[in-house]
């Protein structure tokens, strides 16, 4: 009876400590199984989710809900095995991403860039992409397909901000933002005149590509923060209620307008903008979904993108030479952005060198002013005008007086138009006014 009851209890606890083992199992692979899905990055927890709109998305999280989601075993396992980071970095790359960021000292971080939806695939075509390059590019479909390769394949290179712009309607502007920010995902993000303006660009800076649509970007202060943005290596970045931080700076504008004139400043010696004037669509197909056709034929297209030789040598800072992407509606919008009173004194001025025949013409500050002010310039332009801002207009033009007193020949012109030398030997600190320059401004 007792060596009965032995076997009996043996048999007991030998029952009792498999399914102990197996609880355990189970646990463990039901933590193991979960902490795919979460990681921490510092001292904050996330989950990975998808979010209603299709998105991949971090959530945030806390121990305590793992807690109470899973019980404290299967929580203390998913802590104990999924992915930790130091912290957070952006590094661009889709040819060869990697979540996991590891520095020499063997930290990891946490890479917030995102791979993309689509992958390379061989054996497709593309007719409807390369139709929409084809359009868009038009004469410079080559620096077209240079610039999404340069996207895809060295997106940390700094790209000229592409606008394109067209006074009509159905011209595949839209169409072309849409398909890139199908091709870099969450890497993309359209934004609105407003939003660019703000302060608060850090839920941004981190992307590829911005796209705006109706840009109307035309005040000094956007100038400036475009031209940083551009071309800066880092850049402040601050989020609302946070002291602000430097940034490595990688993002590339494209802005869409239907003003030809105007939409963006830019002056004549600015390389920032490769502006092209997008006819509009005649070929167009209502019963088809056009990028929806697109969006079918990404992994092809990337898959041409991997192996295509990029055309251009890439010796401008921007990749591309100021003669590769000048065009005549860059041209327009230069001569639309030059200040009233700017065209006036060039105007003033090249009707000296044009009677004349000179190449070049003297006048100093003062006797500048003197001259506009005694032409029949607009009243309003005369108000605005004095030696003050006669210099600082002559400045903007890249000029500089002499240092030390010279002498040049003074020219006036009459009410009836007539040019006069009136002094061959005026003294002052004049400027040298190329008539290339007064001709580049009046254009």
């Amino acid at each position: 009876m007792k060596n009965n009851n032995t076997e009996k209890y043996n048999s007991q606890e030998e029952k009792e400590r498999k399914e102990k083992e197996e609880r355990k199992e189970r646990i463990k692979k039901i933590g193991i199984e979960k902490s795919q899905d979460y990681l921490r990055v510092a001292n904050r927890w996330y989950k990975r989710c998808i979010s209603p709109e299709g998105e991949n998305v971090l959530e945030r999280v806390t121990v305590e809900s793992l807690v109470q989601d899973f019980g404290k075993e299967v929580a203390g396992i998913i802590t104990s095995t999924s992915p930790k980071y130091i912290n957070e970095v952006t590094i661009p790359e889709h040819l060869n991403y990697s979540e996991d960021i590891e520095t020499p000292s063997g930290d990891h971080y946490y890479n917030s860039y995102r791979p993309l939806a689509f992958h390379p695939q061989e054996g497709g075509d593309f007719p409807h992409i390369r139709r929409l390059i084809s359009h868009i590019f038009g004469s410079q479909e080559e620096l077209g397909y240079d610039y999404v390769t340069l996207l895809y394949k060295k997106p940390m290179q700094k790209l000229p901000v592409i606008l394109l712009v067209s006074s009509e309607n159905a011209t595949g502007k839209s169409t072309f933002c849409n398909f890139l920010s199908m091709v870099f995902g969450d890497n993309a993000v359209e934004m609105t005149p407003d939003t660019i303006r703000s302060k608060f660009a850090a839920p941004w800076l981190n992307k590829l590509l911005v796209t705006c649509e109706e840009t109307v970007l035309d005040k000094r202060e956007d100038y400036e923060k475009i031209k940083n943005l551009v071309t800066a290596l880092r850049t402040p970045s601050e989020s609302k209620g946070k002291d602000w931080i430097s940034k490595r700076v990688f993002v590339k504008f494209v802005f869409c307008s239907n003003n030809e004139t105007n939409p963006v400043l830019i002056d004549k010696n600015d390389t920032r903008y490769w502006v092209i004037k997008v006819p509009k669509l005649t070929d167009r197909n209502p019963d088809e979904d056009f990028l929806e056709e697109c969006k079918k034929e990404i992994p092809f297209f990337l898959s041409f993108l991997t192996h295509r030789e990029i055309s251009t040598n890439g010796t401008d800072r921007l990749w591309f030479s100021p003669e590769e992407t000048r065009t005549p509606a860059w041209d327009k919008i230069v001569a639309g952005n030059t200040p009233p009173l700017d065209k006036e004194i060039a105007m003033v001025l090249l009707d000296i060198v044009q009677a004349k025949h000179l190449d070049k013409v003297c006048f100093d500050a003062k006797m500048l002013y003197k001259l506009v002010e005694d032409l029949e310039i607009p009243k309003s332009l005369r108000v605005s005008c004095s030696r003050a801002v006669i210099m600082e207009i002559l400045k903007k033009w890249g000029l500089q007086a002499r240092k030390i007193t010279g002498r040049y020949p003074y020219y006036i012109i009459d009410q009836n138009g007539n040019v006069t030398l009136v002094d061959k030997q005026r003294p002052g600190k004049y400027y040298t006014i190329p008539r290339s320059l007064l001709e580049e401004i009046v254009m």
